[in-house]
């Protein structure tokens, strides 16, 4: 009877589902059964995911206190100058921390508690019990590290997703270079394809003119002497093509210059990304010793004298996560 049960509320945070959100993903076709040589179609598709976001909700628990006019430690020490019967009740142990907020037990540290139920307004409080202290700095220390925590995963989750848009960009990136392990061969510029068309057909006709001109050569030398247009018409076709080979060559080597170049732009870029991936890990590296020495510190400040078992199962457990 010298225990009491009062009604306690606590606002916590947990995390609930707010709508999805679409993303894009690039997905290239790969080559049918049998093709070495293929164009690469980029294609690109929408996918949806859940979206979450922290919410904040109130909570109702039972927790029992010394009844009005009680104190002690196990409330033995009541109003009257006799000494009073006591009912020892053994308190409600903690609850074991949850993924949706810890439990009730750590739920208060999220915001003020505010009592009600049976508390009345004109009631005196009672001490706390003596392991009260020791209690709070370990609830203390929970949520510290819950919130440290929280702050690692968001870190981890950026970086993350930092490391895949450069694996998107660094995949794209060694595709569209020419010498890229999988680089196609009709994966040329258009104006680099067009201009060697040109010069194929060119050559062709070149080439079935200079026939027609040998079996021309060969119908006069078996008639007669050759006509002395034939030999201005060949060197007439030989000046011509080698106007056209110099044209053909001066095309093929602008587009070369520009593939160069855009082989060099492509370089920077890598460089670029790959000083961006070290400097995200650096930092990451560097905020995970952050949080180390901070939770290494906050478990040195706290050192109990004598703590119960289940305070003790409590510390094993929550080193046990930081590990």
């Amino acid at each position: 009877r010298n225990w009491c049960a009062y009604v306690v509320t606590r606002s916590v945070s947990c995390v609930v589902e707010d709508g999805v959100e679409s993303f894009v993903k690039p997905d290239y076709q790969p080559c049918g059964w049998g093709q070495l040589q293929c164009p690469r179609v980029l294609t690109y598709r929408s996918f949806l995911r859940p979206r979450y976001k922290v919410a904040h909700k109130t909570v109702s628990d039972l927790e029992w206190r010394c009844c009005q006019g009680y104190s002690g430690e196990d409330c033995s020490e009541g109003p009257a100058a006799g000494p009073s019967l006591t009912t020892t009740r053994p308190r409600p142990r903690p609850g074991r921390p949850t993924l949706s907020g810890f439990g009730n037990t750590l739920s208060g540290l999220g915001g003020e508690g505010s009592a009600g139920g049976g508390r009345g307004s004109t009631a005196p409080r009672s001490p706390e019990p003596a392991g009260g202290g020791e209690a709070e700095k370990v609830q203390q220390l929970e949520e510290k590290v819950r919130r440290l925590s929280k702050q690692l995963e968001e870190l981890q989750a950026s970086v993350q997703e930092g490391q895949e848009k450069l694996l998107q960009d660094l995949r794209k990136v060694a595709e569209g270079s020419p010498n890229g392990k999988h680089q196609p061969a009709d994966a040329a510029p258009p104006d680099v394809r067009e201009t060697l068309s040109h010069i194929q057909q060119h050559l062709e006709r070149l080439d079935d003119r200079i026939r027609s001109q040998e079996l021309e050569r060969e119908r006069d030398g078996f008639g007669g002497s050759p006509a002395p247009e034939g030999g201005l018409a060949g060197a007439a076709l030989l000046r011509e093509l080698e106007q056209r080979v110099q044209d053909s060559c001066g095309a093929c080597l602008a587009g070369t210059e520009g593939l160069r170049r855009q082989q060099a732009e492509d370089r920077e870029r890598m460089r670029a990304l790959e000083k961006l991936v070290s400097s995200v890990d650096q930092r990451n590296r560097e905020a995970v010793e952050t949080v180390q020495r901070h939770v290494s510190s906050l478990s040195t400040r706290l050192a109990p004298a004598a703590p119960p078992d289940e305070l003790r199962r409590r510390v094993a457990e929550l080193e046990r996560r930081m590990d």
